[in-house]
């Protein structure tokens, strides 16, 4: 080490030093000595250890000088200082090695109080046993026991040992009904009889200040303190000699230490459950963070969608979804499907809600869709900040597929209706269905609009049903009245259905597939695309099959007859663009007529 550093740090360590020769003149002294003696540097006036050592001490002090000089081992001597400081001291000197030969001795002095020696070696003896007490509650932590009844055992048998009692009792604390319920005993003997609890105006104490307390000699009680809140009480049978307050502040951590353990494993126990439980129930169960990101999924859930862990968990469940485009070829508006997840979000959010309800479509690995009854909950940490998100989405597909199913066949039978009013046959309205669903596919138009005009071009006829047998049925032309009377069955089936949203597109079709593109039709005398467009594609799909099914009143027409038929009145009876699209599907009309032909 060079000399500077061997200065720098002469200087500014922490205890009173100085060298001195063999009389006790002080030849340097560091930054702790003269605050120590209250010296100012530099200073003209030599300084001595004499000045400073009471006299009956200085002979003591040259001895212990003289053998440093000849022993030149380190040694130690107790002196007491006279003012400005009458305090005890001790003092460790060793002599530093001479230069030359020629050099002086010299030696090096550290001044220790003997008062703060005393203190330091207190503290250190209280650090000492914090260590053993820490020991002690690492001991808890580490300790593999089968129920939490045997890790209460081994604390209260500790605080036994700790505080020298002979019979222990710990009460569980419900602070909803304020009451003590024994929650184990611990006896060095064979005595078990639980300690008495406390009185009424001793609990209320020990519930405000929270201290252990001791209302009378031989009993301690103890409050178990966890989240700021009283838990539990210890209460001990003390023996003759009472637990001293040192060991009344160890034996309260311990407790407490004791009670967080249990409540640590309590809630561990629970966590292990509740993994259990979700990850064998039937119910597919998803967990996200607050940001959306997915956690944790139970098989159930990847066996619904066809995932596998890796390939779902730190996604979002937006890759669920099947997107917009999906929910409106089902049938969906835009605005609807904003408004569906916009809503969602609005209600988890909400804390005083937390919590959405409702069906979403969603996409499996493979790529098929399926509909989901969707729960999703919010979960909140104490000060209500949003954690988790738990979703359980349940598969109504099958439901949804039997709903369809019931529909279908009611509607097919409300369409029936007409056909036992009619001349018309079963097969006349499941062609016309057909036509009709060939039209809007290849229009373009959604799967449901495509589904719903095969559905309810059928039912284009149902207000015949109020129609009476002597009109509908006569053999020869009509009259004009009759013809009028005809005509209402288009409002007679509009009543019918227009109560329905899932009908909305039977409420067109019967309502207005007697209106003309040149405005001649009725009811309303609708003109162009003013018509709904399931109404005029009813009108070419109606026409085309009657005009080549067979009839009282006419005989069938050709194919190419029919086709010639409905170009003729392209602009005038009919939409010129959908024509034009039943050009490009004649051959297939032609084939459907000819499968389904009565």
């Amino acid at each position: 080490m060079k000399e500077h550093e061997k200065n720098f740090l002469f200087e500014h360590v922490p205890v009173a030093t100085a060298v001195c020769d063999a009389t006790g003149n002080i030849k340097q002294a560091n930054q702790a000595f003269r605050h120590w003696f209250n010296i100012q540097q530099p200073t003209q006036e030599p300084l001595s250890f004499n000045n400073y050592i009471r006299p009956q001490d200085r002979r003591q002090f040259h001895r212990f000088l003289q053998k440093l000089l000849t022993g030149g081992e380190p040694a130690t001597c107790t002196v007491t200082l006279i003012e400005p400081v009458s305090i005890p001291l001790r003092i460790e000197g060793r002599r530093i090695p001479p230069k030359d030969s020629d050099s002086p001795p010299f030696m090096i002095l550290s001044l220790l109080s003997i008062e703060k020696e005393k203190r330091l070696e207190e503290t250190l003896q209280s650090y000492r046993s914090a260590l053993r007490h820490l020991r002690s509650i690492l001991a808890l932590l580490q300790t593999e026991v089968d129920s939490s009844e045997e890790l209460l055992n081994l604390t209260l048998q500790e605080a036994l040992s700790l505080t020298r009692s002979q019979r222990g009792c710990l009460y569980e604390y419900d602070e909803k009904h304020a009451t003590l319920s024994i929650r184990h005993i611990a006896c060095i003997n064979e005595e078990s009889e639980p300690c008495p609890s406390p009185s009424r105006e001793a609990l209320r104490r020990i519930l405000e200040t929270r201290l252990p307390y001791r209302p009378h000699k031989g009993i301690l009680y103890v409050p178990v303190v966890l989240e700021n809140r009283v838990q539990g009480l210890l209460i001990l049978h003390e023996g003759s000699t009472p637990t001293p307050r040192k060991d009344n502040a160890r034996l309260t951590l311990l407790m407490n230490s004791a009670w967080r353990i249990l409540e640590k494993r309590r809630i561990e126990l629970l966590k292990d459950t509740y993994y259990k439980a979700i990850q064998n129930m039937q119910q597919p169960v998803v967990i996200t963070d607050r940001t959306g990101t997915i956690q944790e999924v139970n098989p159930a859930f990847l066996s619904m969608y066809e995932y596998s862990p890796e390939e779902v968990v730190g996604q979002n469940p937006r890759i669920l979804n099947p997107g917009i485009e999906v929910y409106k070829n089902l049938g969906f508006s835009e605005e609807y499907y904003h408004s569906l997840f916009k809503g969602m979000w609005k209600d988890i959010l909400d804390p005083r809600k937390g919590q959405w309800e409702g069906i979403l479509i969603n996409r499996k690995k493979s790529g098929t869709l399926l509909w989901a009854q969707t729960y999703i909950t919010s979960i909140r940490d104490a000060q209500g900040n949003i954690q988790r998100f738990i979703g359980l989405p349940v598969n109504i597909s099958s439901l949804k597929e039997g709903e369809s199913k019931s529909r279908i066949e009611l509607y097919r039978t409300i369409a029936r209706l007409s056909e036992l009013r009619d001349n018309e046959t079963g097969n006349h309205m499941r062609r016309v269905g057909i036509y009709a669903r060939l039209l809007a596919r290849a229009l373009g138009m959604t799967d449901k609009f495509c589904e719903e005009m095969e559905l309810f071009a059928p039912m284009h006829d149902i207000g015949k049903v109020g129609i009476s047998d002597t009109i509908l049925l006569v053999n020869r032309p009509l009259t004009q009245e009759e013809y009028n009377e005809i005509k209402k069955h288009t409002l007679l089936g509009y009543t019918i259905v227009r109560d329905k949203e899932e009908l909305k597109t039977a409420a067109e079709i019967t309502l207005y597939h007697h209106e003309r593109w040149d405005g001649r039709g009725y009811p309303y005398g609708l003109k162009g695309e003013a018509i709904p467009l399931s109404a005029r594609i009813t009108a070419i799909a109606d026409v085309y099959d009657a005009l080549r099914s067979k009839r009282p009143y006419k005989e069938e027409w050709t194919h190419e007859e029919s086709v010639r038929e409905i170009v003729k009145n392209s602009g005038q009876a009919f939409d010129p663009r959908l024509v034009q699209v039943f050009l490009q599907l004649a051959k297939q009309f032609d084939e459907v007529y000819t499968r389904l032909k009565d």
